[in-house]
């Protein structure tokens, strides 16, 4: 599994999507995995607890280590912890982290229609975040490139750092 992380914001969904279309690998939404208690915190602005978290990274887990195949997953993975849980079934996992400044992530999350994430948690989620260390695998990428000059760098990274034998031979060679 790829992980593309980040705070709120920063472009998860699209360049997780782009990679895995590049890469002829399954997309996975982590948003779509949480519950409904979950969304309804969120909604009201208050920041999930890592109690909040547990179900919700294992099912990604779960679901991931399911299907066969390379997959993509956009998800906020903020601290190493989470990272790690995800890792107890989803290795290697090489990481894709977009960051971008609190301004850029505040309005890009008010300018979202129908999503439950509001712009006052943007704040709380980069308080969270412990970016990847040297020995996550880990590529760090400006979330203000264009979707198409980020999914481009990820994915040589990507084909750089994972096992030939995992990758697609039309997407590798």
């Amino acid at each position: 599994m790829i992980l593309v992380m980040g705070a709120c914001g920063v472009g998860k969904s699209t360049i997780a999507r782009g990679l895995a279309d590049r890469m002829s690998a399954r997309f996975i939404e982590a948003d779509d995995f949480h519950p409904a208690d979950n969304k309804a915190l969120m909604a009201q602005g208050i920041p999930l607890t890592d109690d909040n978290r547990w179900p919700w990274l294992d099912a990604i887990a779960a679901d991931a280590q399911s299907r066969p195949g390379l997959s993509v997953l956009a998800c906020s993975a903020l601290r190493r912890v989470y990272r790690d849980r995800l890792r107890l079934t989803c290795r290697p996992m090489p990481i894709i982290h977009l960051h971008a400044d609190a301004d850029l992530l505040k309005a890009r999350v008010a300018a979202r229609r129908d999503h439950y994430m509001p712009p006052s948690l943007v704040q709380s989620q980069l308080d969270t975040l412990e970016p990847p260390t040297e020995d996550e695998m880990a590529c760090i990428l400006p979330a203000f490139d264009t979707p198409a000059d980020i999914v481009a760098r990820a994915s040589g990274f990507v084909i750089r750092h994972l096992d030939r034998a995992s990758i697609p031979a039309a997407v590798r060679d």
